[in-house]
């Protein structure tokens, strides 16, 4: 399984390379991680410094109030490693993170000088970004692991009887922290050590509420009424929009894109409505107001009398506890089954979802034309988020912090 695992890795990293030449993200992977090994020495980590890996910019988010919880408890040095560019370009500095880098590919060399370079005092993978020769490497060193804000399914390749080699790596993390009960089952089920915790996404959406955003060109075009907004839509949430400008004349919507791209957004938005603003550009007199920046969506839930939120047709279900977080009704589509949060969500009241985008313009048109609904599912929002939160607080009070970082 090994040999299969190297060469899957040969393939994906050739695979990233040839789609560098036409594809900005894939020329990112592949120039982030030229000379590696120099940019991490360059980066001069402090030693004993706490490493946390990070997938991606959503992985990130996730980790953040861990990050932030342990650099106030320990005043340790933190660094972040990511995967993908959408981590590393997006990354915002902050006090709590010393430095940030690429994670090169997984192999028995690249694990060895990652951590020989590193030498962390612990490592914290997010999620289930785990990386077979880096996880063997650190125990190797008998550096702790572990892993928070886990979630797994049983389709997953731990859980297979040929899948001993990935199994093994998982149980370098002691403890692993679960997101929700069906990750813990599937662990305990491999005798692997595990802690329910829930999502530390809640506590960040919290702490996002309590940002004082503003911004004028939103403000002006909102005029003090609370819109209808489109997180991180895809085609299926943009034929909603179709239907709901018909629908409902006197409203104004917000449409944050999955891809920021001009390109992107024009081939997305003019065959609905030609009349629309960027947020980039001068605001006009128009009923869209498109959100072509990165990192402003989780602030602008604020302004949504209801989100619908982009992904769920798809099966990539966006964030959608960020909307959750500002009392917000959701609504999606129904192809959310790894997404435990829409589940928690959908059982509360706070979120509707339907199978095709047609169905769901009806439920949207449905429930807004019903006396008192939305404000129905607003409580209910407001109640699965105090339910959802205390994750962040109950892994920083586990005994392995104050064991290591003490």
């Amino acid at each position: 399984m090994a040999i299969l695992y190297r060469i899957a890795l040969l393939f994906y990293a050739f695979g990233i390379r040839m789609a560098s030449f036409f594809n900005p993200k894939a020329k990112a992977w592949i120039v982030g991680r030229k000379q590696w090994e120099q940019k991490l020495i360059n980066l001069e980590i402090p030693a004993s410094s706490v490493w946390f890996h990070c997938a991606s910019y959503g992985e990130y988010l996730q980790a953040l109030p861990v990050i932030n919880g342990l650099y106030k408890k320990y005043n340790c040095n933190i660094i972040v490693s990511f995967f993908s560019p959408s981590g590393y370009q997006n990354f915002q500095k902050t006090e709590a993170v010393h430095s940030i880098f690429y994670l090169p590919i997984d192999s028995p060399s690249s694990a060895k000088k990652c951590v020989e370079i590193i030498n962390p005092k612990l490592f914290i993978g997010v999620k289930y970004d785990v990386w077979p020769y880096l996880q063997a490497e650190l125990k190797r060193k008998k550096i702790p692991q572990t892993l928070i804000a886990a979630q797994f399914r049983k389709d997953q390749i731990y859980f297979k009887s040929w899948g001993s080699f990935y199994k093994t790596a998982l149980q370098s993390f002691q403890p692993i922290f679960c997101q929700y009960p069906s990750s813990s089952a599937l662990l305990e089920s491999e005798n692997i050590p595990n802690t329910v915790v829930g999502d530390p996404r809640f506590d960040q959406a919290i702490e996002n509420t309590k940002v004082d955003y503003e911004n004028t060109a939103i403000e002006d075009f909102t005029n003090g009424e609370k819109v209808i907004v489109f997180g991180s839509a895809w085609e299926g949430e943009i034929q909603i929009l179709k239907q709901l400008l018909v629908e409902f004349p006197e409203e104004k919507f917000i449409v944050a894109p999955h891809e920021i791209s001009t390109n992107h957004i024009n081939k997305l938005l003019k065959p609905v409505s030609k009349n629309y603003s960027l947020l980039s550009h001068e605001v006009h007199n128009s009923r869209i107001l498109v959100i072509d920046k990165i990192g402003e969506l989780r602030y602008i839930y604020k302004y949504a009398k209801l989100a619908v939120v982009g992904g769920g047709f798809t099966g990539k279900l966006h964030n959608i506890i960020e909307a959750l977080a500002y009392n917000t009704p959701i609504f999606i589509g129904n192809n959310h089954s790894k997404f435990p949060e829409a589940h928690y969500a959908q059982n509360s009241g706070a979120l509707k979802s339907a199978a095709t985008p047609l169905k769901l313009s009806e439920t949207i048109i449905d429930t807004i034309k019903q006396a008192d609904a939305l404000e129905t599912m607003r409580a209910a929002a407001k109640q699965c988020m105090l339910a959802n939160s205390g994750a962040t607080n109950s892994v920083l009070n586990h005994p392995i912090f104050e064991e290591v970082l003490r």
